[in-house]
């Protein structure tokens, strides 16, 4: 978030919102920035290749003109100001703080009512804005980083979904931790555990060769790390709500009609 202390704020809205439960959701990019105190509850944010976790007491921001996909893990509810730049900032990826111990939620829930009290670019509102930028490019210094062992286990399945006999067990002897402790950090720091992390890889890789024609539905599972069909279809179906046939032959179709 570097950067905001040499820009000027336009105009800010500020939100209390609620939501429940939800699978996953795509959002079109938008014409500003966010940044949301979650209160309760866990997001997952996920925009090309970036992927954040929002949990209690983290505070998210979402740069302005990013698309990304969301789902909300658990009812959730936040305060959101969405604002403007006078002049656009060099920041394109999202980013979640840790803000336990800060008195941020202090000052998000102090911006909500002087919000609904008065005009909400006045002073009074500005002003607290502004402090809020300040203290979150202090706590953006001291971010943790995600565990070695986290970075290198993600890495591997990345490179290694196709191989049937891979295990959690292996990764975590692999990246010198035991299977307990590579399983907790890497839901920290992901929001999902190794073995819902490798499913979704070799879901993802699977649509590509269901998309390509080239491979019957029994090769693309065996290419993709699945034992058995039963358990490709399954677990396709889990994730993207149809069978990897349907799934080919609704491509196949709007392929179809685009020509």
């Amino acid at each position: 978030m570097e950067g905001y202390e040499r820009v000027a704020v336009s105009d800010i809205h500020v939100m209390e919102v609620c939501s429940p439960k939800h699978r996953v959701q795509r959002v079109q990019a938008r014409d500003f920035y966010a940044l949301s105190y979650r209160l309760s509850g866990k997001i997952v944010l996920e925009a090309e290749d970036a992927r954040v976790v929002s949990v209690p007491d983290s505070i998210t921001f979402t740069p302005k003109g990013m698309s990304y996909r969301t789902s909300v893990r658990e009812d959730t509810r936040m305060i959101v100001v969405h604002f403007r730049l006078v002049k656009d900032i060099d920041f394109r990826v999202p980013s979640v703080f840790d803000a336990s111990g800060s008195g941020l939620k202090g000052v998000f829930e102090q911006l909500a009512v002087a919000y609904r009290a008065g005009n909400p670019n006045d002073f009074e509102c500005m002003s607290i804005f502004y402090s809020l930028l300040a203290a979150l490019e202090r706590i953006g210094m001291h971010r943790t980083s995600v565990p070695r062992c986290a970075v290198e286990a993600r890495s591997q399945i990345d490179t290694m979904f196709s191989d049937a006999d891979l295990s959690i067990a292996e990764l975590a002897e692999a990246t010198g931790v035991s299977d307990s402790y590579l399983r907790r950090v890497f839901g920290q720091a992901y929001g999902e555990s190794p073995l819902e992390y490798l499913m979704r890889v070799r879901v993802r890789n699977a649509k590509v060769l269901l998309e390509s024609e080239y491979f019957t539905v029994s090769e693309v599972a065996a290419r993709c790390g699945f034992r058995s069909l039963s358990y490709f279809i399954q677990s396709f179906r889990a994730q993207t709500g149809e069978t990897p046939g349907a799934y080919r032959r609704r491509r196949e179709m709007g392929e179809a009609r685009s020509q």
